[in-house]
């Protein structure tokens, strides 16, 4: 086990060395579900737990050491998160329809900004450019704890809980 001391103050300890240059010195952290995510309907909080778990999972694959696992890694959690997100939005959305939100198209169009940007990583994969995990990872992280915390959290009001 290597300890590296990196130049922003952080030590993190790594069982390979290797992994340290595939995750390019980036100490990414597993999302840990908390009431904060909560929007108060069950049924959306559940989809949200589920979508984390499907993020965890990917993340620990892009990290493996596994050679076979961790080329695949970021291909893979891109077509999950694509699926998943799908049927997350449809059910989102409807929902949003049925509650009378004033945001509906916006946050419609911040849906498919998202499905925008997994399907262009997707493609650009197909054609042989080269994209790192960490960088797939990373962007999945960003937009996943934006949508949660700042985006759905504008529903709240709106939601009767379930």
């Amino acid at each position: 086990m290597f300890n590296i001391q990196l130049n922003f103050s952080h030590k993190i300890s790594i069982i390979k060395y290797e992994k340290f240059f595939r995750i390019k010195g980036v100490a990414m952290a597993l999302i840990e579900w908390s009431e904060k995510y909560s929007v108060g309907n069950k049924q959306i909080d559940d989809q949200h737990k589920n979508w984390i778990k499907i993020y965890n999972t990917a993340h620990e694959k892009m990290i493996s050491s596994d050679e076979t696992l961790f080329r695949s890694a970021g291909a893979d959690a891109l077509q999950e998160m694509k699926a998943y997100a799908e049927y997350h939005f449809a059910f989102e959305e409807n929902l949003m329809e049925t509650m009378a939100f004033d945001e509906l198209d916006s946050h419609k169009r911040f849906h498919q900004d998202f499905m925008g940007k997994i399907e262009k990583i997707i493609w650009d994969i197909s054609a042989g450019t080269h994209v790192l995990n960490s960088e797939i990872i990373k962007t999945i992280e960003n937009w996943l704890m934006h949508h949660i915390l700042k985006e759905d959290q504008k529903i709240k009001p709106f939601i009767k809980t379930k």
